[in-house]
């Protein structure tokens, strides 16, 4: 009897441990996976982003009559007097009491877009003086303006049209490009015009 006794008192701590051992462990903490921005895809080679063919509506505007800083721009407009592939161009106005300039600007109005893989900016310009302009883009980049991503200038010979490419200096913020500006300099006698058409950002 002592031995069916001590059997089974065997066998019940036996399955109290099992028991025990199956005992649903507390639930482990889960931790998400990091969420991993994709970084932007690069165009391929040869791609190109349309800034302005000056064919779709009036989107710059004048430095001078905004910034007050001395800038010597006196106006802009679209017209229809020169236009390198179709009817319509950026007619800019200068005006100096004569002699040098310093700068002659004219820029977008900001509309946000994303230059990511671009290195170049290409434009055509028509220069009717008798006399030679420097033609010097800036981009304004990041989304608090913190970037002035200054061209180096190209000449525009007196009296002829050239399809000019500028590399862009230095590839910070393309992301996000708040404005084009388009800088002229030269020595004028009062008053000028040029024209700029068909300005695109290409790789």
């Amino acid at each position: 009897m002592k031995k069916i006794l001590a059997l089974l008192s065997g066998t019940a701590i036996l399955f109290a441990l099992i028991s025990c051992g199956s005992t649903p462990k507390a639930e482990e903490e889960v931790t998400e996976a990091p969420v991993i921005e994709e970084s932007p895809a690069i165009p391929e080679t040869g791609a190109e982003l349309l800034v302005d063919d000056m064919e779709e509506g009036m989107f710059w505007e004048a430095i001078g009559s905004s910034w007050n800083d001395g800038d010597v721009s006196v106006s802009c407009e679209l017209s229809t007097d020169w236009g390198s592939d179709d009817s319509t161009s950026l007619k800019c106005r200068v005006r100096t009491d004569g002699g040098e300039w310093e700068k002659g600007g004219f820029f977008t109005t900001p509309y946000e877009i994303d230059w990511t893989g671009m290195t170049m900016l290409t434009l055509d310009a028509y220069n009717p003086n008798e006399f030679d302009i420097t033609i010097c883009p800036v981009l304004q980049c990041g989304e608090n303006w913190e970037d002035w991503n200054q061209f180096e200038g190209q000449l525009v010979p007196a009296g002829q049209t050239v399809s000019l490419t500028f590399q862009i200096p230095h590839l910070q913020y393309l992301n996000y490009i708040q404005r084009v500006i388009i800088y002229s300099f030269g020595a004028v006698p009062e008053e000028c015009d040029f024209y700029v058409d068909n300005i695109y950002a290409r790789n």
